[in-house]
């Protein structure tokens, strides 16, 4: 930009621009503008203005990266297309999408896609033993299929820190992976999950474990999220916590019983 005073010439990048704030003073904002500042009424305010991406770094840092083209993006300190990042792509030519924060392409823009807001829907004792449970979950997109990329699962953690854990014995005669890991499609965007009593065996005897359960969620790719693999790049969706499962006399009859969220099931008597 070109301004006139007093027959100087001062030329000025786009980004460094003259700012005018009253005629007859002549305010005006200083040529040096700093890095990402932009001038608005007469000051330097921090910040660039539309169409501006700060950019750059040591005295090469400013408002130096111009969104005419909007999938530019400024990666290791250069202006570049948004796609020579492995974990950005431009969405319809419009915006430029950032799969580190499981960004999709919706509508010509981009949006945060992972589930939310599960919560349970419906529980029952279904004889046997066997509690049951249903539950439901959105997109934060508001639409389940955007959610293509993503699993919802469950894991289940038993005492110890073995990879497999030996349920009270006796009664029982069993085993479980610890911990326990389950994975569904998250845009079925709901689930059900059965609690089983086990392979009970005589002779009874008094006994109860307590395991602890969460419900997680993992979306691709790797840029989002991490390995699927690894369960600790999983995020908590919804954290039940303890499930208590008990074997006990009551006056010589046994009695199985399981809790889970306020919920109850059992056998009784056992055979």
């Amino acid at each position: 930009m070109i301004y006139f005073k007093r027959n100087i010439i001062y030329i000025l990048s786009p980004q460094c621009f003259l700012c005018i704030i009253s005629f007859m003073a002549r305010a005006f904002c200083s040529p040096s503008c700093g890095p990402c500042r932009r001038c608005v009424n007469g000051n330097w305010v921090s910040g660039c203005g539309s169409g501006w991406t700060c950019c750059g770094s040591g005295s090469n840092r400013g408002c130096n990266c111009h969104t005419e083209n909007p999938c530019l993006a400024c990666i290791d300190d250069e202006c570049v297309v948004c796609e020579d990042n492995p974990c950005k792509f431009c969405c319809d030519g419009q915006e430029c999408c950032d799969q580190t924060n499981c960004e999709i392409c919706k509508d010509s823009g981009c949006e945060r896609a992972v589930p939310t807001n599960m919560r349970e829907t419906y529980s029952e004792d279904r004889g046997g033993g066997v509690l049951h449970f249903e539950y439901a979950w959105d997109s934060t997109t508001g639409d389940l299929n955007d959610l293509g990329n993503c699993f919802e699962g469950e894991k289940v953690d038993y005492p110890g820190g073995g990879d497999t854990y030996y349920w009270p014995s006796p009664p029982w005669n069993c085993s479980s992976p610890n911990p326990t890991t389950a994975t569904n499609p998250a845009t079925w965007g709901g689930s059900q999950d059965n609690h089983y009593p086990g392979n009970l065996t005589r002779p009874y005897q008094i006994a109860s474990f307590t395991s602890t359960q969460v419900y997680q969620y993992h979306c691709g790719p790797t840029c989002c999220m991490g390995d699927v693999s690894d369960r600790s790049n999983w995020e908590t969706l919804l954290s039940i916590g303890p499930i208590m499962r008990f074997v006990i006399d009551e006056d010589g009859v046994w009695r199985y019983s399981i809790i889970k969220s306020g919920e109850y099931a059992e056998i009784l008597p056992l055979p």
